[in-house]
């Protein structure tokens, strides 16, 4: 009985030390797995902090374009503005001259007219009074 306990106490040590082995083992993954699982967590969080850079540096961007673009759109609104109130005065400053104009050019015309009126009743003998009063019925 003695050599079986003895036998059975070794298989026990070696059991015990391959136990003792395997917990080391164990807690030496355990370790290297916590160590990569820190390691991807902060990799991670890195990566979340660069997303987010990059996505507040693309608004930021874009609020730039936008804020630039609002301020070239209200310089060119008020330069094409001012262009419309120009072009308002110039044609109001021109509205009398034109006027006149157009009189004096009635005028003229008229008076061509009522001068072929009398030459030619003059070349037909016809009295020019008598012509003209033909000529407006």
């Amino acid at each position: 009985v003695a050599p079986a306990l003895e036998e059975f106490a070794k298989r026990l040590s070696a059991m015990e030390r391959a136990q003792a082995d395997a917990a080391k083992s164990a807690a030496a993954t355990a370790r290297d797995s916590g160590a990569v699982a820190g390691m991807l967590a902060r990799d991670l969080a890195a990566a979340r902090v660069d997303a987010r850079d990059g996505f507040a540096s693309v608004r930021d961007e874009l609020k730039a374009t936008a804020e630039s673009s609002k301020g070239e759109m209200k310089k060119e609104m008020t330069m094409l503005w001012e262009l419309v109130e120009a072009v308002e005065k110039d044609a109001a400053d021109l509205r009398e001259p034109m006027a006149t104009l157009a009189e004096e050019i009635r005028d003229a015309v008229e008076g061509v007219v009522r001068e072929n009126i009398s030459t030619s009743a003059l070349v037909d003998g016809d009295d020019p009074a008598a012509a003209s009063r033909r000529d407006e019925t």
